[in-house]
């Protein structure tokens, strides 16, 4: 079986609910933590609800599983979130280098979304699976990094701000 059919398997996928918020992300986590094992995983990130229902967020890989991806790194997509609206300080030493990030979540605060999650045998299929995600499914952020470097590079004040503790959340807002 190819990867383009393999990944299309419904019953080969993990689905999370994710609501946007320091609440949200603690339930993600019970929920990684009885499900999931750390072996190297595709993630696809979806709105579910408002104007972007069904659109894919994020598509990303997690060498050692999403779990490790989205709740313990401390560069992760909870802490990056939690520091993106004020919330956990565990984000400090990375905020300068990737207030990208912080905008990007913050601009999702409160929504509620989906995650999806898939095993893959091998680093080597992980990274083929997710460049063909990504071709596949366009996700925001794949524009969304691309335009905001842009914006950075013409409003250093903006990039500056966006870095310090709950500020990108204000931004947003």
């Amino acid at each position: 079986m190819s990867i383009e059919q393999e990944v299309h398997h419904k019953e080969l996928w993990h689905s999370f609910e994710l609501l946007m918020t320091s609440k949200g992300f603690a339930n993600l986590k019970r929920n990684l933590e009885s499900s999931l094992q750390e072996v190297p995983q595709i993630y696809v990130h979806r709105g579910a609800e408002g104007t972007l229902k069904n659109e894919t967020l994020r598509v990303g890989k997690a060498k050692k599983g999403a779990i490790d991806r989205w709740i313990k790194q401390s560069w992760g997509h909870r802490n990056t979130f939690l520091w993106s609206i004020g919330e956990s300080r565990r984000y400090a030493s990375y905020a300068k280098r990737y207030p990208n990030y912080l905008l990007f979540f913050a601009g999702l605060f409160e929504l509620r979304t989906n995650l999806y999650v898939f095993s893959c045998q091998s680093i080597e299929a992980m990274n083929q699976i997710e460049k063909y995600l990504i071709k596949t499914y366009c996700p925001i952020w794949e524009w969304y990094k691309k335009e905001i470097r842009e914006y950075f590079s013409n409003n250093s004040a903006i990039k500056e701000n966006a870095s310090k503790y709950g500020i990108a959340k204000e931004l947003i807002s």
